[in-house]
């Protein structure tokens, strides 16, 4: 038994073991003596209490809509004469002895009925009230899992597409340096297999430190590295306050990916990429910076598929669309991330 229905147990309880008292306080103050006030208040109740109960699972298994809520209403009418018919079966029986209570019984045997009709209505509303908010926290529940299970699915399949391009660009590297430089695509591709290894693992990953991430980042700037030689050059600064803050896996690789694209594959000389990562306002700020040549055909402006796959898996984590942004001035692009902190 969960807490709430402890708590809706005691309620229960404590509501009837109220009325009872009351009963018994009724009768008493009406000249009954306390024994017989306190048999009629247990022989007219417990009952009652037992009727309401299956009223209540009945209206667990089935529950009728707003147009069929007289089906409610007539079974509280059955449900109350069977109760009168036992209550007085029980009270002929076991209070005989008292004829007074017995001619002030039969008197009041209207009134014991819809008092009667009464509570198994109220008890039946409430159930029914009860039962409505439980199917729909329930359909809320399957409702959040559904969408969950939507969200991950996309996100899985955005951390899919992160960087096919990347893989195919290696591999051709690879087969470019096998015949010139047997030991440089050697060692690409041995760094290439902890890349992809890493990769896999943070897959089933939903949030990493930033120190961690940058270890997986160097292994893809090292395959770089490989590739261009001399001419590209990397400045990274990170505040050592937000090395051990979780992020979410692989989001660093899509921001120094759009700045070798951009940044290295239409010009001839060196090129700097700096990455920054800071603490400002409880976030974690990402910035990385490039130059690229105005005069290049293949510049685009806006947000390549990289990014726009990253803010997608941004907005899809945090609810937001204002967590990246990019600027471009003076020959130089500079792509702002910032990551909420927990």
């Amino acid at each position: 038994m969960n807490k709430n229905s402890r708590y809706t147990l005691f309620a229960y309880v404590s509501i009837w073991l109220a009325w009872m008292s009351l009963h018994v306080l009724v009768l008493f103050l009406a000249g009954m003596s306390f024994n017989t006030a306190l048999l009629d208040s247990i022989l007219s109740n417990i009952p009652l209490v037992l009727l309401s109960l299956v009223l209540s699972n009945i209206l667990r298994f089935y529950q009728p809509g707003p147009k069929h809520a007289w089906k409610v209403v007539i079974w509280c009418i059955v449900v109350a004469i069977i109760w009168l018919g036992l209550n007085g079966f029980l009270t002929s029986f076991i209070l005989s002895y008292d004829q007074h209570f017995i001619a002030f019984y039969e008197s009041g045997l209207l009134l014991r009925f819809f008092i009667a009709l009464l509570l198994l209505v109220l008890s039946a509303l409430i159930a029914w009230i009860i039962q409505l908010f439980i199917n729909s926290e329930e359909e809320n529940k399957r409702h959040f899992e559904s969408e969950k299970l939507a969200k991950e699915a996309e996100l899985n399949n955005l951390r899919q597409q992160l960087q096919p391009h990347f893989l195919f660009n290696t591999l051709n590297s690879v087969n470019a340096l096998v015949t010139v430089n047997p030991a440089a695509a050697r060692k690409m591709i041995h760094e290439l297999s902890d890349f992809l290894r890493g990769t896999v693992r943070k897959d089933n990953e939903s949030h990493i430190s930033v120190e961690e991430e940058l270890k997986h980042l160097q292994l893809y700037l090292a395959i770089e590295k490989v590739r261009f030689g001399h001419r590209m050059d990397t400045l990274i600064d990170v505040d050592e306050k937000v090395l051990k803050h979780n992020i979410p896996p692989l989001i660093l690789l899509p921001l120094i990916e759009n700045a070798i694209k951009y940044g290295l594959y239409d010009t001839l000389g060196n090129v700097e990429i700096k990455l920054n990562v800071k603490m400002t306002n409880g976030f974690i700020e990402i910035s990385v910076t490039n130059p690229y040549d105005p005069d290049s055909s293949d510049r685009h402006k806006g947000l390549g598929f990289g990014l726009q796959t990253l803010s997608r898996r941004l907005f899809l984590i945090y609810g937001r669309k204002d967590l990246l942004s990019i600027k471009d001035e003076n020959n130089t692009f500079t792509t702002s991330l910032k990551i909420p902190v927990a």
